[in-house]
Order: structure tokens, then C-alpha cells, then sequence
């Protein structure tokens, strides 16, 4: 990211699937004392500093951006047409954690990991998906889902339970309830060390003693 002389608009990411969580930048070298961001979705944010500000952008879409500036006794106003671009999100199964599927009735639920390392819950009319990326690859991590109160938490062995943000969409998967028996059944082993499934309030305090090191356990979810 090149500084300019001027108010300017850049960003992390500018095209994405289903939601698109990106980080928006003013390299201006200038002094600004007042900035008003319009992401072109309904949202607004304006205030004092504001160099630097992260938007989620929930539809799909294209959006026009605009930076609105006051500085050194000049106002400036820069617009970034068709700048973002958002996909519908169809999510793709990376690494199974666990599932379910009832063929007399084709209801289904999964629990997995997407290509980017977002965590997904997935029923046949809904998904739950992690708004970052939750998972280290080369981390330890203990995920959860609860489904009654639709929160999503993690664990670390500094922090045993964590609740995650995560975006509720409509289920647009592209894999159909069939499908999941033969194409993404759970893997026997796992890329992501020592990761464990866990339903309920369960103490971790001895988990974290006695299997420590020990990867590719799991435990069944339990809806």
C-alpha cells in the first residue's frame, strides 16, 4: 500500500464469497482530521482518526465506496465505483469434523471447515459461519457448536472456551443430502493437530493434561 498526498481508498480484500470481511485503508500522508466512510451497503461510519476500518458486507453484491475527508482546512471526497464485489456463498466441505444424515427423511446437519479455515454449521435450511478465520493450522484448537442457542466456541489451552462471532445464512450449499454419503464422509485422520469435538459443559481441565500432544482424537457432536 502506496502512501498518497491525498485522501485515498484501499482494502485488504475486494472480492469474496458470501460475506466479505475486508479492511479498509486512507494512505494519505496528509493530516485528516475527519473521515466518513459510506461502504455502499447502508452502512455508515464517520468520526475522527479512522485511517484504518474493517466492514463485513453480508449480501451479495457489487458496491461503490466512498471516502468523505476534512483536513488542512480542505474537504475531499473520493469514490471507488464497483470496488467491492460479493459472491453468494456456497460453501464447499474442506475437513469434515463430524455429520449427520437421516436418508428416510434427507434432513441432515454438518460440521466442518471450510477452504479458508472458517468454521461452518450447516443444517439442510441454515448455516452458521465463523466471521474470521478461527483455526491455526499449525495450532492446537477445540471447536464447538450448540445448536440450541446457535453459538459457536473454540478452546485454546490458555483459554479454554471462547464464543466465536459467526454470520447466520441461508443454506446454499451446492453438495445436496445424497450427496454427503458417498462424497464427504468424516476423515479418518486429521491436518489440523489435536483437534477434538465436544458437546456440553464439559470441565477440559484433565483433557488438557492427559491427551495433550495426542492428535486426530474425536468425540461425536451432539445435537
Amino acid at each position: 500500500m502506496s502512501p498518497s498526498t491525498t485522501p485515498d481508498i484501499s482494502c485488504d480484500e475486494r472480492v469474496g464469497d458470501g460475506y466479505l470481511s475486508t479492511t479498509f485503508y486512507d494512505p494519505t500522508i496528509m493530516t485528516v482530521d475527519f473521515r466518513k466512510w459510506i461502504f455502499g451497503d447502508g452502512v455508515v461510519v464517520e468520526g475522527s482518526g479512522l485511517s484504518t476500518i474493517n466492514h463485513t458486507y453480508y449480501d451479495p453484491g457489487i458496491y461503490d465506496v466512498i471516502l468523505v475527508a476534512q483536513g488542512e482546512g480542505e474537504q475531499f471526497t473520493v469514490k471507488k465505483e464497483e470496488f467491492i464485489i460479493v459472491n453468494e456463498y456456497r460453501p464447499v466441505p474442506s475437513l469434515i469434523i463430524c455429520q449427520s444424515f437421516n436418508p428416510d427423511t434427507g434432513e441432515y446437519w454438518r460440521f466442518y471447515f471450510d477452504m479458508f479455515l472458517h468454521l461452518i454449521y450447516e443444517n439442510n435450511a441454515e448455516i452458521f459461519r465463523s466471521v474470521t478465520k478461527i483455526v491455526d493450522i499449525n495450532k492446537w484448537a477445540l471447536v464447538e457448536f450448540h445448536t440450541i442457542t446457535n453459538k459457536m466456541m473454540v478452546g485454546t489451552l490458555s483459554n479454554f472456551r471462547k464464543e466465536v462471532e459467526a454470520v447466520r445464512l441461508a443454506n446454499g450449499s451446492p453438495l445436496t443430502p445424497e450427496e454427503l454419503k458417498t462424497q464427504i464422509l468424516p476423515q479418518s485422520s486429521l491436518k489440523i493437530d489435536e483437534l477434538r469435538i465436544w458437546s456440553g459443559e464439559r470441565n477440559l481441565s484433565e483433557y488438557y493434561r492427559q491427551y495433550r500432544g495426542k492428535a486426530g482424537s474425536l468425540d461425536s457432536l451432539i445435537g
